[in-house]
């Protein structure tokens, strides 16, 4: 599970070339059975940041943005766990991850969108740090509304696709709430 807090440094201005700029803070907490392969026994910590930029056009109605994300995640005194035997030496485990996209809002509501992204993850293999890499492509669609003029809210959905070393496909369902 994580929990993260996003902030705007900078919003586009129209007719500038800076994009929006966004920086993100996430706390990893430690849920699941590393012995199952699910999830970690520690915390983790990582921060973030995204550029996002209107792209000028007059081809297709609604509005088009590309996005690029860099991200970094560490995960303090991870141990190998085997069944029957002593947990390996702690390591400190990072994660960078990077990615971009282009969306195309139609109307206020909906928006379509593809993104690429990837990992580049560590892990602990015969007591030794080891980094896997992971490519996706996410086509993905969602729809975004307001209530009580202050809280928005958005539910989304996505089939990422495995390019490399990743799950050969998966469905993803997101609910995001901004007030």
């Amino acid at each position: 599970a994580e929990i993260g807090l996003r902030a705007r440094l900078l919003k586009e201005k129209e007719g500038t070339w800076l994009p929006t700029t966004t920086v993100s803070m996430e706390l990893g907490l430690p849920v699941g059975d590393p012995l199952e392969e699910i999830g970690l026994k520690q915390e983790g910590y990582g921060w973030g940041i995204q550029l996002s930029k209107h792209l000028e056009q007059k081809k297709i109605p609604g509005d088009l943005f590309m996005h690029v994300n860099l991200g970094f995640e560490v995960i303090p005194n991870v141990k190998q766990h085997n069944e029957g035997q002593a947990a390996s030496k702690p390591h400190d485990l990072r994660e960078f991850s990077y990615g971009s996209g282009l969306v195309w809002q139609p109307d206020a509501h909906w928006s379509l969108f593809a993104e690429f992204f990837g990992e580049i993850e560590e892990e602990i293999k015969l007591n030794r740090r080891r980094s896997d890499q992971e490519i996706t492509l996410l086509p993905a669609i969602s729809f975004r509304d307001e209530f009580a003029e202050k809280v928005e809210w958005e539910l989304g959905a996505g089939f990422p696709i495995g390019l490399a070393d990743a799950n050969d496909w998966g469905f993803i369902v997101k609910l995001k709430l901004e007030m």
